[in-house]
């Protein structure tokens, strides 16, 4: 956890210092913005202190939410690629035994513009990618020795589905009713529902209420329900009807009392231990 509040600084420093203050060739206005620009960037995880959420939901509405997580994860790659450089640089280095040689330049503003525009790819189309409608996916699985009262089962798989500020009713009602559409036997919701706190996204995510499967809807929780308030979204969601599996199992069985399959969740590894010890000590 302190890993991931500091990683942003570190991350801040090492553009600042290895990528925008080599360019001596660009004006220092230009510097001044690029620094801002990727160094606030990639701090974004902070902007809860000023927009009264948490630092997984800074409660930023839709477009604000996009322009910043484009930012944000381009910050990210040019960090990468700043690293990349000095990696490759150094091994040149140690090639031809001449401290003074580079590959890449690191004053270079023909190659500094290259990763700019690598990494605002690699950032911007994440991040339209991850605004981006849920792509249905069919499997069909076969299983040895499954009872024959299962042959034909229907399961659903919903994961990720990220409830926070800039999704919007709309979106949820989408995906419910695209699954519904399914008649599924069953549906699993595998963690990582929300974030931000319930009074916020309660519009919405109660539309996941409307839900309907035949044996009905499990789920378990993901690392993000950790940070945005773990008991009191568990008791929300499971008095809608989601019946959570945390490090537990259960039988579905079919209207005759046949068994159909065994079905366990468990949660995430990174679950803190002084938050849920009862779950980390819980044998399935």
């Amino acid at each position: 956890m302190l890993a991931f509040l500091i990683y942003p600084f570190v991350q801040a420093f090492l553009i600042i210092l290895f990528f925008v203050l080599p360019l001596k060739k660009l004006s220092k206005t230009v510097r001044i913005i690029l620094a801002l620009l990727f160094g606030i960037g990639s701090l974004k995880i902070y902007f809860y202190l000023f927009t009264g959420g948490t630092f997984m939901d800074p409660k930023l509405t839709r477009y604000p939410a996009i322009i910043s997580d484009s930012i944000y994860f381009s910050a990210i790659f040019l960090c990468i690629l700043t690293l990349l450089r000095m990696m490759l640089n150094g091994i040149f280095k140690l090639v031809r035994l001449n401290i003074h040689r580079y590959l890449i330049p690191a004053f270079s503003t023909r190659y500094a513009v290259v990763m700019l525009v690598i990494a605002c790819f690699l950032g911007i189309t994440g991040v339209i990618n991850g605004f981006a409608p849920p792509e249905d996916i069919t499997y069909n699985i076969k299983i040895n020795n499954l009872p024959k009262e299962a042959q034909g089962f229907k399961l659903i798989h919903l994961a990720d589905l990220h409830i926070s500020a800039p999704t919007t009713e709309s979106e949820i009602e989408d995906i419910v009713k695209r699954t519904n559409a399914e008649d599924p036997d069953l549906i699993v919701i595998t963690g990582d529902f929300i974030d931000g706190d319930i009074a916020y996204l309660d519009h919405m995510t109660k539309i996941l209420f409307k839900l309907k499967a035949k044996y009905g809807i499990y789920a378990v929780s993901g690392n993000h329900e950790f940070y945005s308030g773990y008991t009191e979204w568990l008791n929300y969601f499971s008095r809608g009807g989601i019946k959570f599996l945390e490090n537990d199992g259960t039988v579905i069985t079919d209207d005759n009392g046949a068994p159909l399959l065994n079905l366990c969740g468990l949660i995430d590894l990174s679950a803190p231990a002084m938050v849920l010890p009862h779950l980390i000590s819980k044998k399935l």
